[in-house]
């Protein structure tokens, strides 16, 4: 995927429906790209996050974002993929268990965070997140 400093192309959409997705540090798939307004460094865990939601827009990014704005369910199932294979990058690329363990917290922390709609508590969002499901 290619990393673009600027917004992407439907982001008064994005922060019209979600209102914290203006925070300093979201960053955004679209299509083959990962747009980082703010030019946050991205590390490998979240390019594999981003490249999923890449992956899974296919040819109709703008329709995808349609429902992912549209459709606080679908939002947050597409977001736990990704922030399950977020996690198994930093599980199978992180050297010590407090590391790991550290990663976990801060994943499952935005899982659970009001970008997605605070759809599940902090514990829950770990749990999903640590059993994993297949994108």
């Amino acid at each position: 995927m290619i990393i673009v400093v600027e917004r992407p192309p439907n982001y008064d959409e994005i922060v019209a429906a979600i209102p914290a997705a203006r925070n300093y540090g979201v960053f955004f798939a679209f299509g083959k790209q990962i747009f980082n307004p703010d030019g946050v460094s991205l590390d490998a865990s979240l390019v594999a996050h981003e490249r999923v939601h890449g992956d899974r827009q296919g040819d109709d990014p703008r329709g995808w974002w349609r429902r992912y704005l549209d459709d606080q369910q679908f939002r947050f199932a597409e977001e736990l993929v990704a922030h399950c294979v977020e996690w198994q990058h930093v599980r199978d690329n992180s050297g010590t268990r407090n590391e790991r363990r550290a990663a976990l917290a801060k994943i499952a922390k935005r899982l659970a965070s009001p970008l997605y709609g605070s759809l599940v508590s902090f514990e829950s969002a770990k749990r999903m997140i640590k059993e994993g499901v297949r994108p």
